[in-house]
């Protein structure tokens, strides 16, 4: 009989872990980039390209353990670092240039808001213990940081930092397929 209130307040607990930690605080799509809003850094002239997007990505976790139960609840956050993002407006000829540099930008923001998504899905629904929460979260944290810097980097390196507009074009579709996945 006495072991009875506990197993009941342990189902309870994994429902409130389960509850508790799908409590997230973040962006539903990406930001759609402008260069008077997101590209506010100074230029790098040492720099052959017109244009760099710096994204990032930030959580926060509080952690909860009240009469037995574990609980945590995580906030998300990513987007697009305005202040060292910059554009060499000068080096921009014509409309057609701008929007296609712009375009460009743009894949990279949605790469980190699949980086945000993948990681608020992830880290969010590992089974965590007081015992091994904090080595989970670092780890899948860097698990998804080094694939997401690595599709940051593919992506440059595919596109030829825009320039190769078919590449891009697939970039674009690959981009707009994997976004469709979070709508």
């Amino acid at each position: 009989m006495s072991n009875q209130p506990k197993k009941i307040r342990l189902i309870c607990g994994l429902v409130l872990i389960l509850l508790s930690s799908f409590k997230i605080n973040s962006q539903e799509k990406p930001l759609q980039l402008q260069w008077n809003i997101h590209f506010k850094g100074i230029p790098n002239y040492n720099s052959p390209y017109y244009a760099e997007t710096k994204t990032h990505f930030r959580y926060r976790y509080n952690v909860k353990i009240r009469d037995g139960v574990f609980s945590i609840e995580f906030k998300f956050y990513g987007g697009v670092d305005s202040l060292n993002s910059w554009v060499k407006k000068e080096k921009i000829t014509d409309q057609k240039a701008s929007e296609q540099l712009l375009n460009h930008e743009q894949g990279h923001a949605n790469i980190g808001f699949l980086h945000l998504k993948e990681a608020e899905i992830k880290i969010s629904s590992q089974n965590y213990t007081a015992s091994n929460y904090k080595r989970l979260i670092t780890e899948t944290d860097q698990q998804l940081r080094v694939v997401y810097n690595n599709m940051q980097d593919q992506y440059d390196n595919e596109t030829q930092h825009g320039l190769d507009l078919s590449a891009q074009k697939r970039w674009d579709n690959h981009l707009i397929n994997e976004l469709s996945k979070y709508n």
